[in-house]
């Protein structure tokens, strides 16, 4: 094997391994339970998928940008990446809005799992809380590096079993969907969901994913190259969409059941086996676990250096406030409200970014040699 090739296998290892763990904070509590979407997605009816191709290509813009960014070696922390697209005031506001919605959005894994052992098992709530919360924190204690090895390794496990439950209902029952579809269009199934309108779900689920995102991507393209980084977002995008759009189809098939439950995709595993349901209540937690690690890491590292001894106390007393928070909050509520207002926030500042990078292209074309921050 010559060295050419030794590199190119181990570059298309690093791509794998990043794609995994971008696909892994993307599919977290909210697509292993499938309530997402069901409220982002299935409630649009037949427009399910063109609404998600538009989050999906502003998701894949977005974190090329990120990555540009982190990659380009302007920004002193990846934090910096709100006010390198917004500039200082509204940046910060950004910034500071994006720490509470990481915060918030660990705390609805959190109520992911507290949901699915409750409904599947009969755990008293807040147990389901507690297990997660402290292997989150275990895991934001090892660091970005460690947990991104974590992540890459469970992510393509997740999305896997949940494409089977796809699968599996589709092969079952998939002549129904389209009955689904007509129920959804017609008003004869009424779904919870975000937006109102399939253009304002897309930037609203778009919105809150580019804020978790940000300086995540933007770490990522600084420690792992832009190149690698870039190739694993495309490869992330393809597998995301699959994902959604069979997962959306199979809803279809029982959407008048699944409209009120807390977690579809366990009453459609129990369809395919009981047994198996059983086992995919795990692979929830995972998810849960997946998404909220980063978010967790997000807002720690903010504000304490990775490894100090501030950083894992505050680690821990995130932690512990997120399971108080969690044992209050329904699940369902919780996903609508977080999601939905913070995606809002989110798509203000797709504008901001897409200003910036339009003046940078503009100013690179022209010959200028270096482009102004732009301002929103």
């Amino acid at each position: 094997m010559t060295a050419g090739e030794k590199k190119g296998g181990k570059s298309l290892a690093v791509v794998v391994t990043l794609a995994g763990s971008i696909i892994a904070f993307f599919l977290g509590s909210g697509f292993a339970t499938a309530q997402e979407i069901v409220q982002y997605f299935v409630a649009y009816g037949g427009l399910f998928l063109p609404v998600i191709l538009l989050t999906l290509l502003i998701f894949g813009y977005t974190d090329y940008s990120f990555l540009t960014a982190g990659a380009s070696g302007k920004l002193a922390h990846s934090s910096q990446v709100f006010r390198h697209y917004a500039g200082r005031y509204l940046g910060a506001f950004f910034d500071g809005f994006t720490i509470l919605l990481c915060f918030l959005s660990f705390v609805v894994m959190l109520g992911g799992t507290n949901a699915m052992l409750h409904q599947q098992y009969g755990a008293p709530l807040g147990l389901g809380a507690i297990i997660l919360a402290i292997l989150i924190v275990i895991a934001v204690a090892a660091g970005l590096n460690g947990m991104l090895s974590a992540l890459g390794k469970l992510g393509p496990i997740i999305i896997a079993l949940v494409i089977f439950i796809a699968v599996g209902t589709l092969i079952n029952d998939g002549g129904q969907a389209a009955h689904g579809v007509a129920q959804v269009d017609s008003g004869e199934v009424q779904l919870m969901n975000v937006g109102g309108n399939p253009l304002l779900s897309a930037l609203s689920y778009s919105g809150f994913v580019l804020l978790w995102f940000a300086t995540f991507m933007a770490e990522m393209g600084e420690r792992q190259g832009k190149r690698d980084s870039a190739n694993a977002v495309a490869m992330a995008v393809g597998v995301i969409c699959l994902g959604l759009s069979l997962v959306a189809l199979a809803i279809f098939t029982h959407v008048e059941e699944l409209a009120t439950v807390d977690i579809p995709s366990l009453v459609l595993a129990g369809r395919i086996s009981p047994a198996f349901a059983y086992c995919f209540s795990i692979v929830i937690m995972a998810g849960d676990f997946t998404t909220g690690a980063p978010l967790l890491w997000t807002v720690v590292a903010r504000f304490t250096k990775e490894g100090s001894k501030a950083y894992k106390l505050l680690t821990i007393g995130l932690g512990l406030a997120g399971v108080l928070i969690a044992l209050f909050l329904p699940y369902r509520r919780l996903v609508n409200v977080v999601y939905g207002y913070s995606g809002y926030i989110g798509a203000a500042f797709l504008v901001c970014i897409i200003v910036h990078d339009v003046q940078s292209w503009l100013n690179k074309k022209s010959g200028a040699e270096k482009a102004p921050d732009a301002q929103c």
